[in-house]
């Protein structure tokens, strides 16, 4: 629910002229390269946990899961 906030998009933003210098005061990192990559990140990470429990439900009852220790 909070990767669907506007904020992240300011984050990325590239305009930084007058109407851009809001985005450029609120934001957290120290650049908009460096949002778009966080951003990004956390979409590949919750990308890559919601197909492991997909792949752990999916798999019938006493399969091994491979990688699982």
């Amino acid at each position: 629910r909070k990767l669907q906030t506007s904020d992240h998009l300011y984050y990325m933003c590239t305009k930084w002229f007058a109407d851009g210098d809001v985005h450029k005061y609120f934001n957290p990192y120290g650049s908009p390269y460096d949002g778009f990559i966080n951003f990004f990140n956390v979409l590949n990470d919750l990308q890559h946990r919601i197909r492991e429990k997909q792949r752990f439900v999916s798999s019938p009852p006493g399969a091994a899961v491979v990688g699982s220790a």
